[in-house]
């Protein structure tokens, strides 16, 4: 594992010295200079997105009564989460584990953990696809249809398409079929913990139909997606380049 981490680290440094030197460094740096401190006040709004998500995971984790975890654990995993997608140059699922893994050490137990990052991923995929149709619709309205709009449309059908597959398939018993397959080869790999998993199917619908915690949910996941146009109008601004909060919705889109 740690050979495999090496080895992607240094690709992933090539691919950063390749695209510096093809687009050249001196202009990167210099418009990124522009921004000045106004960067930081970018990154300290993204703070607000994070909040937003990290307070729909808490929300769609909670199916009981009981005291639950503050909102400071959840927006710390958040930040473990893009953390470690964002390090990892494969399919952006390692950064999840770690902090369901996490989660679950915090008094959430592992399968309410699991089950609550399956849920919020779904969520946030659903919110995504809201997103997106949207910020074309908002394209369309803003300039003419041609072949690149076309192309964008589709693409968009097809991710609709996507979000309605994977939330309807967890209906459909998809997340038992995959506990089913790990208990299989846990079984005879030898490993062990995975009594801790048993049942998340169940778990995962009923997080799902607690209360209006889905819905809540959804909603707080498209309000951080609609701020990032917030926050494309803001890095914008501070690189001398002023634009339109719809311009930038698009632009997030």
């Amino acid at each position: 594992m740690k050979r495999i981490t090496l080895v992607a680290g240094v690709l992933g440094l090539g691919l950063t010295v390749w695209m510096l030197s093809r687009f050249g460094a001196q202009a990167i740096f210099a418009l990124v200079m522009t921004g000045g401190w106004g960067i930081l006040a970018a990154i300290v709004f993204h703070s607000v997105q994070v909040s937003l998500s990290a307070q729909a995971w808490r929300i769609i984790a909670r199916r009981d009564l009981a005291p639950h975890l503050p909102l400071r654990d959840f927006f710390m995993l958040r930040c473990v989460r893009e953390g470690v997608n964002n390090l990892l140059p494969v399919a952006q699922v390692g950064g999840e584990v770690v902090a369901s893994r996490l989660l679950g050490q915090r008094g959430l137990g592992l399968r309410r953990a699991a089950a609550a990052t399956i849920c919020d991923l779904t969520l946030e995929l659903l919110s995504q696809v809201l997103f997106t149709v949207s910020g074309l619709l908002l394209l369309l309205a803003l300039v003419r249809r041609s072949a690149v709009t076309d192309r964008l449309l589709e693409s968009a059908l097809v991710l609709a398409v996507v979000g309605v597959a994977v939330f309807a398939s967890q209906w459909l018993g998809a997340v038992a079929v995959v506990e089913k397959l790990l208990e299989r080869i846990a079984f005879h790999l030898g490993w062990g913990g995975v009594e801790g998993i048993r049942g998340i199917h169940q778990e995962v619908l009923g997080l799902y139909k607690t209360r209006r915690n889905a819905v809540t949910s959804l909603l707080l996941q498209f309000s951080a997606w609609a701020l990032g146009a917030v926050e494309v109008c803001l890095i914008l601004h501070f690189m001398g380049h002023d634009c339109s909060l719809a311009t930038g919705f698009v632009i997030e889109g």
